[in-house]
């Protein structure tokens, strides 16, 4: 059995062809999320990862800002619907808020399938990006009002 994209000789024993590191087709893995069976030292090992990029990629251990600051849109985004539901719940959304962020990017591999890793960075980058802006642009916003609001009231009490 050869690998679809490079063309390299696979057994049915490996996870991941040995030459590019894509997942084998062949291989029968119980749960479809490309996380489930694997961690980041099986990927150094059976694929031709090298360590400093794949480091910098999303994936499961990486705070993920969109599952932190846009929780229910990313949440129906990558098929997490319940976990869209459970944000409509006072008190209870900010603590999903900060469990969504650290464990947003193991929950995604595991609701969607995914190629390889290059496909799932891929897709949570832009909510990477997103939710970070999103929360810079908030932190302003309040900085903003609250100095605003400061200046006002020092001059109110003055006059």
């Amino acid at each position: 059995m050869n690998c679809k994209y490079c063309h390299s000789q696979l057994s049915p024993e490996d996870k991941f062809c040995t030459n590019c590191g894509a997942i084998n087709e062949a291989y029968e893995n119980p749960n479809k999320g490309i996380f489930d069976a694997i961690n980041e030292s099986d990927l150094m090992t059976k694929g031709n990862i090298d360590r400093e990029s794949f480091s910098k990629k999303q994936r499961p251990g990486v705070f993920n800002w969109g599952a932190f600051t846009l929780v229910a849109v990313w949440a129906l985004g990558n098929k997490l619907y319940l976990l869209a539901i459970l944000e409509c719940i006072p008190l209870v959304n900010i603590i999903l808020a900060f469990v969504a962020g650290f464990k947003g990017n193991e929950w995604a591999a595991r609701s969607l399938d995914y190629r390889d890793m290059d496909e799932f960075a891929r897709i949570q980058e832009p909510w990477n990006r997103a939710g970070l802006s999103v929360f810079i642009i908030t932190l302003v916003i309040l900085f903003l009002y609250f100095f605003v609001f400061l200046v006002l009231a020092q001059i109110a009490a003055s006059m």
